[in-house]
């Protein structure tokens, strides 16, 4: 203090203060400052005068008081007491404590969330590698020379089907419009039974490679509409033209998946495997779809719910009707969304008439449009 010993100890007294230092003039304050700085310690100052503006620079922190204190010494602090009680001190500090763990809190939860973020990378990244390599793997065996026939055998279906389920492990597949009932395969193990207006297609007998020259077409006529169509292919190409049901679900292997024109009425569940999917030209109603790895082309109507669960590769999904005609919530993965060409981080619209669109991004580029 500038004040005399007396005052000075007088006050130092009631305080309970043994250390004390009178007489001061502003230099002398400052060059205390400076001692007590170069021992390592910091320094919180506080006081009112011009006289203490230079050592409430000085110190490491500097506290003013408000209403009471010079403007100097106001302009020269870092805090400014509004009420000049000097008893909120201690809240003072208990407050920069608290700001300091929270800030610290956020900075190790962001870490945290990062270091997690690259887990989820690499792991993904080994998987897609892993996809790829277990494709080539299919794609490179040595094909089984007894799978196949020479020649294309054609099947007739006598029964009236209502339900379709097929299992095809390695097979060129398509379904597409007949007059008749009719199943052409030059598969020499595949099982064909009707039974209770169901519509089986298999094969006899478990396949581990891909066969050479296989293919599998089923003829449906126009106006059958399955009640339930459940579809397992694995490797190959597989195609849909011009097919409806009530029901649909379809487990997708490796290779190109072509769906045109495919209607369902009530449910749909497509679960992609490892390859391009396209569906144009269709429509859900109530539909989970996963996507795999790869590339997903969508064009469709979606009534109902819709959930698209992308998984890793670029997705591009066009939605038949207006923006306004769905509720949309889009989770943004690992990449970037654009809707409508426009980028996004977080979309979420409310009281669509048509369906409700729900987004899970994956990790590469998803666009979506709605025309």
């Amino acid at each position: 203090t500038g004040d005399s010993y007396e005052t000075a100890k007088y006050v130092a007294d009631q305080l309970k203060i043994r250390n004390i230092k009178s007489n001061c003039l502003p230099e002398d304050k400052t060059n205390y400052i400076k001692q007590e700085q170069n021992k390592r310690n910091r320094i919180a100052m506080i006081g009112d005068g011009i006289n203490d503006a230079p050592s409430l620079k000085k110190a490491n922190v500097g506290i003013a008081m408000g209403s009471m204190g010079s403007e100097i010494s106001i302009e020269s602090a870092n805090i400014a007491l509004i009420n000049d009680n000097i008893e909120d001190i201690p809240h003072l500090i208990a407050m920069a404590k608290k700001t300091i763990k929270t800030i610290n809190i956020n900075i190790g939860f962001s870490l945290l969330i990062n270091i997690i973020a690259m887990a989820l990378a690499i792991f993904l990244s080994i998987s897609i590698i892993s996809g790829i390599l277990d494709v080539l793997a299919i794609f490179t065996r040595v094909y089984e020379s007894d799978a196949v026939t020479d020649e294309i055998t054609k099947y007739s279906v006598a029964s009236e089907i209502t339900d379709l389920k097929v299992n095809i492990k390695a097979a060129d597949f398509t379904i597409k419009r007949g007059d008749t009932f009719t199943v052409e395969s030059n598969l020499k193990n595949l099982k064909i039974s009707e039974k209770n207006g169901t519509l089986e297609l298999k094969e006899k007998k478990k396949a581990s490679v891909l066969y050479n020259g296989a293919v599998l077409t089923l003829y449906v006529p126009e106006s059958v509409k399955f009640n339930k169509a459940e579809i397992t292919t694995g490797a190959g190409k597989f195609t849909v033209d011009g097919i409806s049901t009530k029901n649909l679900m379809l487990s997708l292997g490796a290779g190109d998946v072509e769906l045109n024109s495919l209607n369902s009425t009530s449910f749909a569940d497509i679960d992609g495997g490892a390859g391009r999917i396209t569906i144009k030209n269709s429509s859900f109603s109530d539909l989970d779809l996963d996507m795999g790895v790869g590339q997903l082309n969508f064009t469709a109507s979606v009534f109902g719910d819709g959930k698209f669960n992308l998984g890793v590769g670029e997705a591009n999904l066009s939605f038949i009707g207006n923006e306004e005609d769905y509720s949309t919530d889009i989770d943004k993965g690992i990449g970037s969304i654009s809707v409508n060409n426009r980028n996004i981080t977080e979309y979420e619209t409310h009281g669509g008439k048509l369906g409700n669109i729900e987004i899970d991004g994956g990790v590469g580029t998803v666009n979506v449009n709605f025309k």
